[in-house]
């Protein structure tokens, strides 16, 4: 989240205000717990599918978006993006989602 914060906020902006927005993005999303846990490959188990979406959708949130679209397979299923982003932690005036 930081890497990506850095790399996607504007130019100046204060590296205590990109971690804070990190933390909070991860907390936000239940991934604080692996914060520091490789996300893996075909070859390397690393964290679950859902928290992998959860990065993604992370990553996308440090860029502090206006509008953000997601495609859920099936919203009926009640997965971890469905109920992460229905929570009131990451509803605010600024974003659409």
């Amino acid at each position: 989240m930081l890497y990506s914060g850095r790399l996607q906020l504007p130019a100046g902006t204060p590296e205590e205000e990109i971690a804070e927005l990190a933390d909070t993005t991860m907390a936000s999303l239940g991934l604080s717990r692996i914060a520091n846990s490789p996300v893996g490959d075909a070859s390397r188990r690393g964290i679950s599918g859902g928290e992998k979406k959860r990065v993604n959708i992370g990553l996308e949130l440090m860029k502090r978006p206006k509008i953000l679209f997601l495609d859920e397979a099936s919203i009926e299923e009640r997965t971890d993006a469905f109920l992460v982003l229905s929570s009131d932690l990451l509803v605010s005036p600024s974003l659409m989602i």
